[in-house]
């Protein structure tokens, strides 16, 4: 598709969305057309929240102690239109890495739950990407490939990948995890990785190739803690 022709990634307010159905149908009426906009959005944002697990289910920056000029950075890169879109949580296991894109994900969901496309766990996403590929399911409108990719133009949305880099990847992995990095750079259809793998270690890990794509994102450094251990004492 032509990248001209892709849906911008904007964040709309209940109104925005109003408006922009109004144009559509003009001849509604205008009450039925809120009832349709106000069910839009419930019904997106409650296909995500099913999905959060209960650790998870408030998390929020606020609470985890992103203030000021932090807070402001990961607030712009999920809402602004261009510049960087992409985030990079990088930290040992336990830092709060999940906790924060959790995070990101309810301020998508309680803002324009529309925008929200995908959160995946790493190991579960090339599960999903290496049945399509072998089934050739890849292509179809609305498979993980075409969603995670916004081939067709109607995902342009938040993608949450959690926790790549648990072992060397293979060479499936390299080349999709590649492409996914690139062309969500390309378009600015934001996006958020979480990885265990710090900057000194991601060549080795991740292959020169993945590791100049993921350079190019907005890192965001954990402390170097595992807050789990802390909290069983």
């Amino acid at each position: 598709m032509n990248p001209k022709n892709k849906k911008t990634y904007h964040l709309r307010s209940p109104e925005e969305q109003f408006k922009t159905i109004q144009a559509l149908y003009p001849e509604r009426d205008p009450e039925t057309l809120a009832a349709v906009v106000l069910k839009r959005r419930l019904d997106a944002k409650s296909e995500f929240d099913r999905k959060i697990p209960e650790d998870y289910v408030d998390a929020d920056f606020v609470n985890f102690g992103y203030f000021g000029d932090q807070l402001e950075l990961l607030t712009r890169s999920l809402f602004d239109i261009g510049g960087n879109r992409a985030l990079l949580f990088e930290g040992v296991v336990g830092s709060g890495k999940t906790y924060s894109a959790y995070a990101g994900m309810n301020m998508v969901l309680n803002n324009d739950p529309e925008r929200m496309v995908m959160f995946e766990h790493y190991p579960d996403l090339v599960q999903k990407l290496r049945t399509e590929f072998s089934t050739g399911t890849f292509s179809e409108l609305g498979s993980t490939w075409d969603r995670i990719n916004n081939d067709d133009g109607d995902w342009p949305g938040l993608v949450i990948i959690d926790d790549i880099g648990a072992g060397k990847l293979s060479e499936f992995e390299t080349e999709k995890l590649y492409s996914i990095l690139d062309t969500r750079l390309a378009t600015h259809d934001p996006i958020i990785i979480t990885t265990n793998v710090p900057q000194d270690q991601r060549e080795a890990v991740f292959g020169v190739r993945v590791a100049s794509r993921l350079d190019r994102f907005t890192r965001v450094e954990f402390p170097q803690h595992d807050f789990r251990k802390t909290e069983n004492i």
